[in-house]
């Protein structure tokens, strides 16, 4: 007879917990279409903003080189400076071609004489080598649209883990995908996009790690597992990934510790430790560009040196406010402040025994915790980074611009309750404004990286296809490669080296340019016409010069007197 319950009972509870799960599948389905819409209209939106791009950052012609030239950066192949070499030679830096396809030896050795880790460069040498010989810049869009759909779908799921609303998960998510910060990720073909998704799925991980170390005391091992391979793709991405995981990681640390949690806290600890030595393991080069390199060399010494901090930090915070909340972050915090204040002095006034006095904002295990360990970790990074950068330009914190959204609709649903009694109002209020903000920033804020003003270059040059090219450069070893779409359409290239402008001497004994030539300057800004003309006076008896374009850099066509 007990053995009939028992078996009636297991039978029971296995019906209830199928219930449970068609009714949860059932209440998910909505929000799953919702996302699906949000996933399509932020590929659509990247996919316009794609077609407009029209030039590229020095460092996105890197990308191509890293990733897909053997020996890294044309400007270091030996006999390559000051000798002519044919258009179609450029094509191969930015190309694989069958012998080189899927070869991740190319972009691993190219990174450790570089300054990154290696891990976004497979990728863009994987896209490459699907697409043979052909150069697009979609080889490095169309990853970095399905890495930011990627960002978008975990940032759902952790506002909706952090709050257990979906309908929170969406107006998060949304407010996010469609920003024009999301749209600038998507359209730089660099790392930053790959990072921001390896910060996500960390901090996801760390919220299942939270959930069960509250509930049970202790971590699970595919769960330590999946921290140590996230904290190594993010370390293999991105050094600045440490200063996000110091944070985070921290934070959690704390907690463990806080609340005595020993035993998880050692495996914890073995599992971060664990990932910085498969990553060292991995590419032992990190060690020597962190510490050693230039750039972490240059990274000491921002960070040693207080000059102009409180100036970059404002200019960060102009930065992030305009890639999010068309410029608007002061005043949404202030408004967001003032609400909360609100709430909290009118929650102390009430009678004691209403119910209210004590109760709080946020459930603080649930939400306020997580919330408060991703304030600190966005906060902490980007002032640390605003330290150490070496430009304060916006693809370094575009990592955290998911984290700083959920932190403000957040911010305001825990405001609005206090006000709104109605969930689903505030809600509806919630989206509307997060949403009216991203739609009225497309007036007034840019997304950067698209160069619309390259396609007036592209056309003043259209006309000397088949020239002859003499590349002048002052100090800024790899900006030229910047124009290596364009030294495909001409007959010759010759390129001088660094400051090395004896070589236009080479180039006039060893090439003819008796029909004239288009001339490259890429000089400091502060070089005038004057000038430059003063010092090729000195190799070559100019007849006439010419500007063609300023945008971008100068390009003048020259002829010469005994033409």
């Amino acid at each position: 007879m007990d053995r009939c319950r028992q078996r009636l009972r297991r039978k029971m509870d296995r019906l209830k917990r199928r219930a449970g799960r068609e009714g949860r599948c059932r209440a998910d389905l909505p929000a799953a279409l919702l996302l699906i819409l949000i996933l399509l209209a932020q590929a659509g939106m990247m996919v316009h903003f794609g077609q407009q791009k029209q030039g590229f950052h020095e460092d996105e012609m890197a990308t191509f080189e890293l990733a897909n030239l053997p020996g890294g950066f044309l400007h270091l192949r030996d006999g390559f400076l000051n000798s002519w070499q044919p258009g179609d030679f450029f094509a191969y830096p930015l190309t694989v071609d069958a012998e080189r396809a899927f070869d991740y030896s190319i972009p691993y050795h190219n990174q450790e004489v570089d300054v990154h880790p290696p891990l976004y460069y497979y990728v863009i040498h994987t896209a490459s080598s699907l697409v043979p010989g052909t150069f697009s810049k979609w080889v490095g869009i169309v990853p970095n649209i399905l890495l930011c759909m990627l960002a978008a779908a975990l940032l759902f799921r952790i506002s909706r883990k952090i709050s257990g609303s979906r309908a929170l998960g969406l107006i998060t998510a949304a407010a996010w995908a469609l920003s024009v910060g999301a749209m600038t990720t998507a359209v730089f073909i660099r790392m930053y996009a790959l990072l921001t998704v390896c910060c996500l799925l960390l901090v996801l991980v760390h919220l299942r790690a939270y959930q069960e170390a509250g509930e049970t005391g202790r971590l699970r091992w595919p769960t330590l597992l999946t921290l140590l391979a996230c904290t190594a793709f993010g370390i293999l991405t991105q050094y600045y990934f440490l200063v996000f995981c110091f944070f985070l990681c921290g934070c959690f640390f704390l907690y463990l510790a806080a609340s005595r949690r020993w035993g998880a806290l050692l495996r914890y600890a073995a599992a971060e430790v664990g990932a910085i030595a498969v990553s060292v393991a991995y590419f032992p080069s990190m060690l020597y560009h962190i510490f050693s390199g230039y750039r972490g060399e240059q990274a000491m010494e921002n960070a040693l040196s207080g000059d102009g901090y409180l100036s970059h930090v404002r200019t960060v915070a102009s930065i992030i406010s305009r890639g999010l909340f068309n410029g608007w972050i002061f005043e949404l915090l202030l408004i967001l402040a003032l609400l909360l204040l609100i709430r909290c002095v009118g929650r102390l006034c009430r009678p004691s025994g209403s119910g209210g006095g004590a109760e709080a904002f946020l459930d603080w295990r649930r939400e306020g915790l997580p919330l408060a360990a991703l304030g600190l970790t966005a906060c902490g990074y980007i002032l640390v980074i605003a330290r150490v950068a070496p430009y304060q330009v916006d693809r370094y914190y575009l990592c955290v611009y998911p984290l700083i959204v959920l932190l403000m609709v957040h911010g305001a649903f825990a405001a609005g309750k206090g006000f709104l009694k109605k969930r689903g109002v505030l809600l509806g209020l919630l989206a509307v404004l997060f949403l009216g903000v991203t739609a009225l920033s497309y007036q007034r804020q840019t997304v950067n990286y698209l160069y619309p003003e390259f396609a007036e270059r592209e056309e003043a040059l259209s006309a000397y296809e088949g020239a002859k090219v003499i590349c002048l450069n002052g100090d800024f070893a790899w900006a030229p490669d910047r124009w290596l779409t364009e030294y495909r359409q001409y007959d010759e290239v010759y390129r001088c080296g660094l400051w090395d402008f004896t070589g236009l001497a080479g180039a006039r004994e060893t090439g003819d340019l008796s029909g004239g030539f288009l001339l490259y300057a890429v000089w400091p800004d502060t070089t005038t016409e004057d000038r430059l003309f003063e010092v090729i006076g000195e190799y070559y008896p100019v007849m006439t010069h010419e500007l063609v374009t300023s945008v971008g850099c100068r390009v003048y066509y020259v002829t010469l007197e005994d033409a």
